[in-house]
């Protein structure tokens, strides 16, 4: 897990490689069964983990 987000810190444009929720500020990362919730600050490269859940439960208490 901190391997990805390790990798997604390292890329120039971040936002383009996690897929953005409906009707949210947050983005969903994929990592295997595993889905992190990220909020992302422009300004400066914040890439801030929300939550972290199996992929079935991730999008329930958002």
């Amino acid at each position: 897990m901190i391997g990805a987000l390790e990798l997604l810190a390292e890329e120039e444009s971040p936002h383009l490689q996690v897929k953005r929720l409906t009707n949210s500020p947050l983005f969903s990362l994929r990592v295997g069964v595993y889905r992190v919730i990220l909020a992302f600050e422009h300004q400066q490269l914040v890439i801030m983990a929300v939550d972290l859940d199996h992929r079935k439960n991730a999008y329930d208490n958002l």
